[in-house]
């Protein structure tokens, strides 16, 4: 029930700065594009912290194309979590996640 709680509070917070901010800059401006992003990943941070979901599912596993990281230096995502990193995003969700440092989570894929 107290989860429950947490949740509902953090989604009202959430969706409320989102508002907050869509009506201070405009919805089709960049920067509510960009609070919008990371209010979304501090949510979902928060909630799954809150409830310690199992990630066990057949879905999780890695793929064949997956095994050497190509695709992702494709779609950008080594950029992206190097973005990550520079705005101290890493540091807030390592807390909770435990990301291996570096590229050793990639892998051990």
């Amino acid at each position: 029930m107290l989860n429950g709680i947490k949740a509902f509070l953090a989604t009202s917070v959430s969706i409320g700065f989102c508002y907050l901010t869509g009506i201070l800059t405009s919805f089709t401006d960049f920067t509510f594009a960009w609070v919008l992003n990371f209010v979304l990943m501090a949510w979902y941070t928060y909630l799954d912290s809150v409830f310690k979901w199992k990630y066990d599912s057949v879905y999780f596993n890695t793929l064949q194309f997956e095994k050497k990281g190509r695709i992702y230096r494709f779609f950008g995502v080594h950029l992206y979590r190097k973005l990550l990193v520079w705005t101290g995003w890493e540091k807030i969700s390592r807390k909770d996640l435990k990301i291996i440092k570096k590229g050793r989570s990639f892998k051990a894929c």
